[in-house]
């Protein structure tokens, strides 16, 4: 009966924060510079949650592609998210450009596939995308 109870309370206690982490959780682009970096930050999750939790930024060509690279670690297949918030990740200009970016948080562990057709179907807890036309960052990615 203990057992039950318990389990059944961890249950409880537990559900609430993932259901937080989920909905709180919020991604933002606040800089492209072409062949140089894309930064942006992170708001609504707690430091645990922030050191558990990455960036992966895609670009859509003709799919969504994971920039700059994919499967090749920190500052190129994701980036880490600092204290304040605040990620950062390497870029470089392809031959064909993209016309529109997302950054995603994701758990620790959790591997993205590297191109895909729908990346909003890709799990996370957090998404924004941005139309790259006109200035300032058409032809930018």
């Amino acid at each position: 009966m203990k057992t039950r109870f318990a389990f059944t309370l961890a249950a409880m206690l537990l559900e609430p924060l993932t259901l937080a982490y989920s909905q709180a959780a919020q991604v933002v682009i606040d800089q492209i510079e072409e062949n140089s970096f894309i930064s942006g930050h992170v708001s609504g999750l707690s430091t645990a949650e922030q050191a558990h939790s990455r960036v992966v930024v895609y670009v859509h060509t003709d799919q969504w592609y994971i920039h700059p690279y994919a499967g090749q670690g920190e500052g190129q297949s994701w980036a880490a998210i600092d204290a304040s918030g605040k990620w950062s990740i390497g870029t470089v200009r392809r031959e064909f450009a993209a016309d529109q970016v997302a950054a995603l948080v994701i758990n620790e562990g959790f591997s993205p596939p590297a191109r895909t057709q729908a990346v909003e179907k890709i799990q996370n807890n957090a998404i924004f995308r941005k139309k790259l036309v006109g200035p300032p960052d058409a032809g930018k990615l």
